[in-house]
């Protein structure tokens, strides 16, 4: 039918009259006119339907207000918690770039990432849309500082830098493929399968090229726990002391080199400790009495916390010494101020059939990591995959009790009865306030007239709710618009503040939840003017404010209000339960 024809809704409408003869009809009904065109063949479809009230769609800003917390490398400054505000259209690059301005940090001096409580989720690589803060609701955003040695020194050789090697490097791969590919079909011989070529995928589907650091660099989730020993037997207990760090290390690292720099991010918890054992075991002091610990280097202070770890010797397969002969000893741990250990990555049930890569051992509950010169982490590497690796956290999703991974990970336990005394762990969850403006941001506010635009504008149907198009004969997502033809009388708005949203729940369950719009809409107490929503109206649609019901809360649960205008006593009151009170219209 065509879509400009009224007829119908003209025996339509009266048909409907005939059977609902009703005061409130008279005085609240009006209709509709609904137009839905499928994407394929154009076919429209149209319906005119009765209504006691409009809902009108709330029109938002395209504005997104993005809440992080900046961690910084140095401990002793504190995690600082914020939000900025960025077009809905922003790539991650832009909120790089705002987070830079507002706290005067560099704009790639960090990297982003998302958390699920304290655990990591996944990584966020600068291409990506800012669309994914509103998919991962139940996850926050982190921003940690990268080591400034490593950021401020020759290991950083640019994101752009990289990027163009790494462009160039593919196109020459991708000529060299073609070649083979070409030579491959003058002797008959084709190739069904190729390697999944990661320059090809989807340009928001990287790891920043490593955030411009050296090949050397591995970008390495660092877990922190508390270790609680059993009171009657020699077992014990960890729980997580606070969020992920993602660290960066070196590939060429020794695991003795591995321990130091693991030290050195947690030095500043074991400053005072280390200023009174030094000041009482050494002579000699600045001139404002202060000890040499600041003179030592990290791996002198690492000795001095932990006295007891000395060089593992080399040995053979079954774990003899190599330089005495003596079977090899796993050091005592109580004494230590933490444990460093790797993550295994293999299942740990009692049916496992799979060693632990690092220590060989079945059902292995992360090993330590040895203390050794002998070894490097790409060693430690290779035993993952059997080949050099990689992080790449864009595509692993992180799940604590997932072990079918591949990723080179540690974690650090604390010693809960020689770690208090040691440390200050108070410092792993500092908080620095930031000095916000003491204004708060002007409310969002928008006119009644916008929600009537959005209203009768087209819009595409989701997935959830398809039209069965009669001419290609399935279901499509078709294109729907609506149209008042007739208003009534008194004309009820209801405004459409509640949306069902989908959350991504550490990225790989998709649950639903409903959400609140609570942007402020601006309309007029008087002459409502709905003209060029209702073209075809006999009498024009102007109309006073009367009435307004107020909800406040959420999904779950609320209270309501109202607002009415008393014609006698030419006032509006507001309606709360069984008070009832004046109020200004403004």
């Amino acid at each position: 039918s065509d879509p400009e024809d009224n007829s119908i809704s003209v025996n339509n409408w009266y048909n409907y009259l005939v059977r609902n003869q009703s005061i409130i009809v008279d005085l609240m009904h009006g209709q509709y006119k609904s137009v839905l065109k499928c994407p394929k063949c154009e076919n429209y479809s149209v319906t005119f339907d009765p209504f006691c009230m409009i809902a009108l769609p709330v029109s938002t800003h395209k504005r997104r207000v993005i809440k992080f917390t900046y961690v910084p490398y140095n401990l002793l400054q504190g995690t600082t918690k914020s939000t900025v505000i960025v077009e809905k259209s922003a790539t991650i690059d832009d909120v790089r770039e705002a987070v830079a301005k507002k706290l005067s940090v560099s704009k790639y001096g960090s990297t982003f990432i998302m958390l699920s409580g304290k655990t990591f989720d996944r990584f966020l690589c600068r291409t990506r849309s800012s669309k994914i803060f509103k998919e991962y609701y139940s996850s926050s955003l982190f921003i940690q500082e990268i080591n400034p040695e490593f950021f401020n020194g020759p290991e950083n050789e640019g994101i752009e830098e990289r990027k163009k090697r790494e462009e160039e490097a593919a196109k020459k791969s991708e000529a060299s493929s073609k070649q083979n590919d070409a030579e491959e079909s003058k002797i008959g011989l084709y190739m069904y399968s190729r390697p999944f070529n990661k320059s090809t995928d989807k340009s928001e589907d990287n790891d920043d090229y490593n955030n411009g650091l050296s090949d050397d660099m591995l970008r390495v989730t660092l877990s922190v726990f508390i270790r609680q020993d059993f009171m009657y037997s020699s077992g014990y207990s960890k729980s997580r002391l606070t969020f992920d760090r993602l660290v960066y290390i070196k590939k060429s690292y020794t695991l003795r080199e591995l321990h130091v720099a693991i030290f050195s991010y947690f030095k500043p918890l074991f400053e005072d400790y280390l200023e009174k054992n030094i000041k009482e075991t050494t002579e000699g002091f600045s001139e404002n009495g202060k000890s040499k610990a600041s003179k030592l280097s990290d791996e002198e202070l690492f000795a001095k916390l932990f006295p007891e770890l000395k060089e593992e010797p080399q040995v053979k397969e079954d774990g003899e010494d190599l330089t005495s002969g003596s079977p090899r000893s796993k050091p005592e741990t109580k004494f230590f101020p933490y444990e460093l250990r790797f993550v295994n990555i293999h299942e740990r049930s009692m049916g496992s059939s799979r060693r632990c890569p690092y220590c060989g051992e079945y059902k292995c509950d992360n090993c330590l990591v040895p203390f050794t010169s002998s070894k490097t982490v790409k060693d430690m590497l290779a035993s993952v995959q059997g080949k050099p690796v990689k992080n790449d956290y864009y595509y692993y999703r992180h799940q604590y009790h997932d072990y079918n991974k591949t990723d080179f990970e540690l974690e650090v336990v604390f010693n809960d009865k020689l770690g208090y005394r040691k440390m200050d762990v108070r410092l792993l969850d500092k908080h620095r306030p930031l000095e916000e403006e003491k204004a708060k941001p002007k409310t969002d506010e928008v006119s009644i007239y916008s929600c009537f635009e959005k209203f009768i504008n087209w819009e595409v149907l989701d997935k959830d709710n398809l039209w069965f198009c009669p001419t290609c004969k399935e279901s499509v997502q078709a294109s729907k618009r609506m149209e008042i033809l007739r208003c009534p009388p008194i004309l009820i708005l209801h405004l459409k503040r509640f949306k069902m949203k989908e959350d991504r729940f550490m990225s790989h369950m998709l649950t639903r939840r409903g959400g609140r719009l609570n942007t402020l809409i601006r309309f007029p107490l008087a002459d409502l003017d709905l003209t060029p929503y209702v073209p075809k109206s006999e009498v024009p649609p102007l109309y006073d404010l009367y009435a307004v019901s107020n909800h406040y809360g959420s999904t779950g649960f609320g209270h309501y209000t109202a607002f009415a205008w008393n014609q006698e006593r030419k006032g509006w009151y507001q309606f709360d339960d069984s008070r009832v009170s004046s109020e200004d219209a403004r």
